[in-house]
């Protein structure tokens, strides 16, 4: 069975957007978490958690050009 397409998540490191991450992790689904990135360290209920690919929400157009990913959607948050 072959990998999903990752799912692009922007406010990733907000209460809902941490909870959707949490969610698409749990169904095998890869992410690329968007948000500003000292966010994800900063909250302690985010210890632990898998958010995938982390990308700067600053960062986030100057990386879609660069890497050019594949993605199955994007939830913007």
């Amino acid at each position: 069975m072959s990998t999903p397409d990752p799912i692009l998540v922007t406010g990733a490191a907000g209460f809902i957007g941490a909870r959707l991450v949490e969610s698409l992790n749990q169904r095998g689904i890869p992410v690329v978490s968007v948000d500003e990135a000292p966010l994800f360290s900063a909250r302690p209920e985010h210890r632990g958690g898998d958010f995938g690919t982390i990308v700067d929400r600053d960062e986030l157009f100057h990386w879609l050009r660069k890497e050019h990913p594949r993605l199955g959607a994007i939830y913007h948050l």
